[in-house]
């Protein structure tokens, strides 16, 4: 671990305005905790642009990155079809929904998946 640079959270706050890039690699997000504390990790971590997640071993990881991949759409599909009582058709219907839900927690094969933008 290289350890503490003072000027990091302000810079990559200021300087991606000016297109510089920065590609912070972390093995936890306990080692920014580490380092500078949770309130300025989160600054940084709020400031990078793309996250690519090549595995989470650390429980609070995980779950750091399951919410914030959020939620998902899911689509809901039904048809159904009405027959008298002597079975004959009478009619159907189609109904459709969609909404966010959160997605269930991630497990640790499923985080390397994830490009988060």
């Amino acid at each position: 671990m290289i350890g503490k640079m003072d000027f990091l959270a302000s810079a990559i706050c200021t300087l991606r305005s000016k297109s510089v890039n920065f590609c912070l690699v972390l093995q936890s997000i306990a080692q920014l905790d580490q380092c500078y504390g949770e309130y300025t990790r989160r600054i940084i971590m709020d400031n990078c642009q793309y996250l690519v997640i090549l595995g989470a071993n650390d429980p609070d990881t995980q779950k750091y990155l399951s919410d914030r991949i959020g939620t998902i759409p899911r689509i809901r599909k039904g048809c159904s079809e009405n027959y008298s009582k002597h079975g004959e058709f009478v009619g159907f219907s189609k109904q459709y929904s969609e909404n966010q839900e959160p997605m269930e927690p991630l497990i640790k094969s499923q985080i390397s998946f994830f490009l988060l933008p």
